[in-house]
């Protein structure tokens, strides 16, 4: 398969109708994941948040890489048990350079070259559990480039019931780096429901479009592309 990201509003039918081998047939990439979530940071109280008597940890930059690779193996694991002979399960995979070129892209360099970068912290994760092992649940994030900024979700996992608690973590980041809304892309069925209790706002982009091309057998439409929050 292959993919684009479209930053340009020219809508989900162009590329399936003008880029395929010929025009007007369908045949070309499909827009999958166009969904945005988006939260108001001024409707939140964030003061600090106890979960099982566990601390909340704001990550750096190399602690964001440190969880990426962990959560791979449960990202694996959960696209085979989504898998079904009807549904392919397609999926970029955080480490190994994916999820850090987003921090790379907000890079820049002093008179002497060396790096700068706009954050210092890049997440926040709920302290592992030494005693169990289970999935870490965290969020990472970047900065948008417009002023006011939002804060860009590149990466969360949490359980419908830590959800609320990450998401107040997350909005406490997002005050602190002066932001005015948190956003995520396709946030999951089991989720929205709670998004809509505490304020969350769901819709379709007309831009900023994944877009993939399946190469397979398979119909289009049996093709997910899913853990694409960014």
């Amino acid at each position: 398969f292959s993919v684009i990201y479209s930053d340009v509003k020219i809508g989900c039918k162009f590329y399936e109708d003008k880029c395929g081998p010929v025009a007007g047939k369908g045949l070309g990439w499909v827009a999958r994941g166009t969904e945005s979530t988006k939260w108001k940071v001024d409707q939140y109280e964030t003061n600090g948040f106890v979960v099982e008597n566990r601390e909340w940890q704001w990550l750096s930059k190399e602690e964001v890489e440190r969880v990426w690779e962990q959560d791979v193996q449960f990202i694996k694991a959960d696209a085979l048990t989504a898998a079904s002979k009807d549904a392919i399960i397609l999926s970029f995979l955080p480490d190994k350079g994916v999820g850090q070129f987003l921090i790379q892209w907000w890079m820049s360099f002093t008179p002497d070259l060396q790096p700068v970068y706009p954050l210092s912290t890049w997440g926040v994760r709920l302290a592992p559990n030494k005693d169990v092992s289970e999935p870490p649940t965290y969020a990472t994030w970047i900065l948008s480039p417009e002023k006011p900024s939002n804060l860009l979700l590149t990466r969360f996992r949490a359980t419908k019931e830590i959800f609320p608690k990450l998401l107040r973590k997350v909005m406490e980041a997002a005050r602190m780096q002066g932001a005015v809304a948190v956003e995520t892309w396709n946030l999951p069925d089991e989720l929205k429901a709670i998004s809509l209790d505490f304020g969350g706002e769901t819709y379709e982009r007309d831009a900023q479009l994944p877009v993939l091309k399946w190469y397979g057998s398979e119909l289009n439409e049996n093709v997910i592309w899913s853990f694409n929050e960014r």
